[in-house]
């Protein structure tokens, strides 16, 4: 397993408090395996925390791998999927990815050469398939 060299408990302490605030009612995934952060009866989310503000790049990355399999585990169990970003002006976005995929509003999926793993010492570059959501593809929450 990758060893980070980055603590990403409190990102993940200060999102489900504010979920939570907002009648949520969410537990962390406590699986380091797994491709989502938080999960119910009713959704998973994937959570990335950004250091730029909302409005800082046209558009954010979501993983094709990441996509994939959360679509599958939510498709299994019948649940939503929901990709959230918080930015350093205190805003947190939200895309409902299973209505994007139920409404076929998903963006392309193209290939870019990226770090292999965020947040190491030696970022290895290689071609990842992504896409890219824009803001108003999703909402603030």
């Amino acid at each position: 397993m990758i060893k980070f060299n980055k603590d990403d408990r409190p990102d993940i302490k200060q999102q489900i408090e504010y979920l939570n605030n907002k009648g949520r009612n969410l537990q962390v995934s406590e699986d380091y395996t797994q491709t989502f952060d938080f999960f119910n009866d009713t959704c998973i989310i994937e959570y990335k925390r950004r250091n730029c503000n909302h409005n800082t790049w046209p558009d954010f990355i979501l993983e094709k791998f990441k996509f994939d399999r959360n679509m599958e585990i939510a498709n299994n169990k019948n649940i939503k999927f929901y990709y959230q970003n918080r930015f350093n002006d205190g805003k947190v976005w939200e895309w409902d990815i299973t209505d994007m995929v139920k409404n076929n509003t998903m963006p392309e999926i193209i290939e870019e050469e990226m770090n292999q793993y965020t947040y190491v010492d030696n970022p290895q570059k290689i071609i990842k398939k992504i896409y890219m959501l824009k803001l108003d593809m999703g909402y603030e929450i």
